[in-house]
């Protein structure tokens, strides 16, 4: 997508860098991956770390119930944040093509004004 401009009714314009944010959503996009891949290592250690109490099971026991309330929450932030990145850019791309079709519609009504106004001033 290029960037795109728009007219407001004030003919107020916008400058937006669509590649400039896509870059910054796929950015997120691959920290989310990388996100990911920590919290399954995160996640494994925190099932050695159970294993590990040996013979204190009470307190392996106590470990795994804590951590079993813990241990999905990397994996779901990353997910979260990969969510939000999708649904920003195709929000984005939405916008720019709205705003694309806005001014085309806004330029081809000022034209067919200014035609009419043309042709009204020359009948009378």
């Amino acid at each position: 997508m290029e960037g795109c401009v728009s007219g407001a009714a004030a003919n107020a314009r916008y400058d937006i860098d669509v590649a400039g944010i896509e870059t910054v959503m796929g950015n997120v996009d691959g920290r989310a991956g990388v996100l990911r891949d920590e919290a399954g290592r995160v996640e494994s250690d925190g099932d050695l770390v159970g294993s590990s109490c040996g013979t204190a099971t009470e307190v392996a026991e106590a470990f795994q119930e804590i951590w079993a309330e813990r241990d999905r929450l990397g994996t779901r932030s990353a997910d979260y944040a990969e969510s939000c990145a999708a649904v920003m850019s195709q929000a984005l791309s939405a916008f720019s093509s709205g705003d694309e079709e806005m001014g085309v519609t806004a330029d081809s009504a000022g034209s067919q004004a200014v035609q009419s106004v043309t042709t009204t001033n020359t009948k009378a």
